[in-house]
């Protein structure tokens, strides 16, 4: 008995050192937003955010939040990673344009059956630093919902994630009071590490400002042109153009050498253009549905007649039992 408690605990102790490296494998998502340093007022730049590490998950909503009185997005492109979910069947929602006076963007990646993984870029903003910023900025990355919930299943499981947030330096420029939110971990989402940034006031400039987004298109993978057939089923047969077999003439073409044309006999009988139609007609394919109806004809006269007979029959009964 011994013997057999102490194969067990070394079985699950071997088990445990099998899967332990598996176990500690699963680090979740890493978010990274790029930094930028040495930044003008007036000057633009780049901020991307890309993701990658060791997850696989169903469903994101996140956003990014900056200052808006000292950033201005003027525009924002999807990444490698977004385009390619579109030729994977997945759908995403990226949106810069309907918070940007509150310095926000949202982007919401939905996968209703296969959970996407991987690692790339999301997005590009191109921002511009606002004249009279002597304070250096943050873009802050923002976890509302990380998840896994797999087909049939009523309960998501919220996947682990790490973000590292994008420091912008200004020449000469100042710490923010507070110092800075240079990102952490979370489990499914981190809403509260959020801070609380102005909105742009209706007589600013910017203002009016609207993002342009641009979604560059991928190619749809159900789009993808299959190998032609060496016959095909819609081969069109080319017209016929009337154009004389190799050593014969065409009278309509032959010119007299008083610049007439001239005809044949057999051509003018017969014209070229318009073919005869009593040929037409004797070399036409009999019609299976004329054909039956006549196979018809028989059977109902031959009906007709035993239904008067019977009929006859009939009355010539009742008349005697009169």
């Amino acid at each position: 008995m011994k013997r057999l408690f102490s194969l067990f605990a070394a079985l699950v102790v071997a088990a445990a050192l099998v899967l332990s490296p598996a176990v500690h494998a699963e680090q979740g998502g890493i978010f990274t937003l790029s930094d930028a340093s040495n930044i003008s007022p007036g000057q633009t730049f780049d901020v991307t955010l890309s993701i990658s590490g060791d997850y696989a998950v169903h469903g994101m909503n996140l956003s990014i939040e900056y200052d808006p009185t000292a950033l201005v997005l003027e525009s924002c492109t999807n990444g490698d990673f977004l385009a390619s979910l579109s030729s994977q069947g997945q759908f995403y929602v990226l949106d810069a344009t309907t918070l940007a006076n509150a310095g926000m963007v949202k982007l919401a990646v939905i996968c209703p059956v296969n959970p996407v993984s991987g690692s790339g870029e999301l997005f590009t903003m191109h921002f511009r630093l606002k004249d009279g910023v002597t304070v250096n900025q943050q873009v802050i990355m923002v976890v509302h919902e990380f998840i896994l919930l797999p087909v049939g299943s009523t309960e998501k499981t919220n996947v682990p994630f790490t973000t590292d947030n994008s420091i912008i330096t200004v020449t000469g420029g100042s710490t923010p009071e507070g110092g800075y939110n240079e990102g952490g971990s979370g489990i499914g989402d981190n809403i509260s590490d959020s801070p609380e940034y102005p909105t742009r006031e209706p007589d600013d400039p910017d203002a009016n400002v609207t993002p342009a987004v641009d979604i560059t298109p991928e190619p749809d993978y159900h789009a993808t042109a299959a190998p032609q057939s060496a016959a095909p089923f819609d081969t069109v047969e080319p017209a016929q153009t009337g154009e004389p077999e190799p050593g014969e003439t065409d009278a309509a073409d032959t010119e007299a050498p008083d610049g007439t044309a001239e005809v044949s006999e057999t051509d003018d009988a017969k014209p070229t253009a318009e073919p005869d139609k009593a040929e037409n007609v004797t070399e036409e394919p009999d019609d299976p549905g004329r054909n039956g109806k006549k196979n018809l004809v028989l059977p109902i006269v031959i009906g007709a007649v035993v239904l008067l007979g019977a009929a006859a029959a009939v009355l010539f009964a009742r008349g005697r039992k009169k």
